[in-house]
Parts: structure tokens; sequence; C-alpha cells
């Protein structure tokens, strides 16, 4: 998995605009790590884009923030090895208590899922393990981001906006649908206004 960033976005800029510039897909141009085939996978007119609604406890206030940042730094073992098992701990226990509102009377919590989730080096698989329970949505690129931002339960984890990118036609992206379909988690569609 390979994670690219778009340090800043107009909200009124479309999701097509940066894939353009991320993924150009005309001779010479391809992305250095898009390099197994002789021909690129990752071109920007050939990518399907998702996002994960609800895929985070909210921090509604600075002082929730401040906090989250705290502990964060502790579970990164910064302050010793007791402070990151407590700071693990409680974040575990946010995110079942997370997943259990999120799921709404779905299937019964997994607490396997938010160990491994917890644990994962995969990102592909973390992100089948949170996704049970909530929706995403398949995105048109042509969509702005402020339109994407205005989805009821567009979570925006530490200010950072998430998208899953496949090419639409990968192995991968097979994978990922069938893993959504085998927990029953919904897809929307979202297309431009």
């Amino acid at each position: 998995m390979q994670v690219d960033l778009i340090k800043a976005a107009d909200p009124h800029t479309t999701l097509a605009q940066h894939l353009q510039v991320m993924f150009p897909g005309g001779p010479g141009t391809r992305v250095e790590w898009d390099t197994a085939r002789s021909v690129p996978e990752y071109v920007h007119d050939k990518l399907v884009v998702y996002a994960c609604l609800n895929s985070a406890p909210v921090i509604s206030t600075e002082e929730e923030w401040v906090e989250a940042c705290r502990e964060k730094r502790d579970a990164d073992g910064h302050n010793g090895t007791p402070a990151a098992s407590r700071a693990k701990a409680r974040m575990t226990a946010r995110e079942t208590k997370h997943l259990r509102e999120a799921d709404r009377g779905q299937l019964a919590l997994d607490k396997s899922k938010v160990a491994a989730t917890a644990s994962s080096a995969d990102d592909a698989q973390a992100f089948l393990n949170i996704s049970r329970g909530r929706n995403w949505l398949r995105i048109d690129p042509a969509c702005m981001f402020a339109t994407v931002l205005s989805v009821a339960g567009m979570v925006v984890p530490g200010g950072v906006q998430y998208y899953v990118i496949f090419p639409v036609k990968a192995a991968a992206h097979d994978k990922f649908l069938a893993g959504l379909k085998k927990e029953g988690v919904s897809i929307g569609v979202m297309q431009p206004e």
C-alpha cells in the first residue's frame, strides 16, 4: 500500500483534478512505485475512489483533541512502557465503544477485529477490519472536496481526509469489495451535484 498526501486542496476543486496531477498516465509520467507492470495501473481515469463514513470517533473540542494527541504520544512509547500500555487500552476501549455505536444493532461486535485493527501492519486489512457496520462511499472523481465533506458521517480524523484509491480492474480492488460484501457493508455512490 502506498500513501500519498495532498498538502492543501481548495474545497471547490474536484478529486479528478488532483488525481490528474498525482497519476497523469502519460509517457514518462508514471509514479515511481507503480513500476511492477509494463503499463502503469495508477492512471487518473482508471481509478476508483472510496471514503469510509463514521470511520473514527468524533473529536468535538480542542480539549478532546489535545488529550487524543497526548494519548497517541503515550501509545507510541514516548513516556515508557506502562504509559503505552494504558494509552493503548484506552484507545481500544474508545474504538470498541465507537464500533458498538456505529453498528446500531448489526452483528455483535467482533472483539478480535478491534484487536486486529490496533495491531495490523497491513493497512488494507485494517480498512476492512474497521469497516464492519459502516457505510462506504464510492466517490465519482468529478465531486468537489466540499461536497464530500458535507456528507453526514464524514469524519476527518486529525484534520486529514482519507480516501482509499484502487485501479478499477486491480485484484486489490476486487479483494476490497469482496471483503466488504462478506461483512455485509453497504457501498453508496456519490455523484457530483
